[in-house]
């Protein structure tokens, strides 16, 4: 209620001030002034809620005052829609990292680590009884099990992930945008 107090008598202001500069001969050198007014007076008619608004709208029960019931149950689907495809893409991810966790052990961080045995301990550090060694990574201790790693395989399964994560995301996207867009057309017609 505050915030709407508060915006009204900003607005009131505005249109006062826009009157007294518009009366002066002088209104043209003005316009930037003009424009922050005219700003203010526009806010509410040009206003369009963005994903915070709705989300906080919809967690706080906020939406219980609006009058158009399709409309609060479209929002809902929507935000659900968002979530549900935030969620896909976390867990296709989570997917291929674990997928890909095991050749990163054995083929990239394992010959780094056993390559550099001579690395300070945390408390040699502490101590100052020895300097940080960086690590060395040179071709040959890259990837650790030549004989078993196979480059094509790796490569297939990347691109078979990467392409399964965006047929599926895709599915979502086109799902949401299109009720973004339903979503917008009533609000449209809510503010006229």
């Amino acid at each position: 209620l505050y915030g709407i107090t508060f915006l009204i008598q900003n607005q009131k202001e505005a249109a006062d001030s826009i009157y007294e500069l518009y009366k002066n001969k002088n209104w043209e050198s003005r316009i930037n002034e003009l424009y922050f007014f005219h700003a203010i007076l526009s806010l509410r008619t040009n206003w369009e809620p963005n994903d915070a608004t709705w989300e906080q709208a919809i967690n706080s029960g906020t939406l219980r005052y609006l009058d158009n019931k399709e409309l609060v149950k479209k929002l809902k689907e929507y935000y659900f829609q968002i979530k549900n495809m935030k969620n896909r893409e976390n867990r296709i991810l989570t997917m291929m990292d674990n997928y890909f966790e095991e050749y990163r052990q054995n083929h990239f961080v394992s010959p780094s680590i056993t390559a550099n045995k001579d690395f300070a301990g945390v408390l040699d550090i502490i101590n100052k009884n020895t300097k940080p060694k960086m690590p060395v990574f040179t071709a040959n201790q890259k990837i650790l099990n030549r004989d078993k790693f196979d480059f094509e395989t790796y490569v297939n399964q990347i691109a078979r992930l990467q392409g399964t994560r965006n047929q599926d995301l895709n599915l979502f996207i086109f799902k949401a945008i299109d009720m973004n867009k339903e979503l917008l057309a009533m609000l449209r017609e809510e503010s006229k």
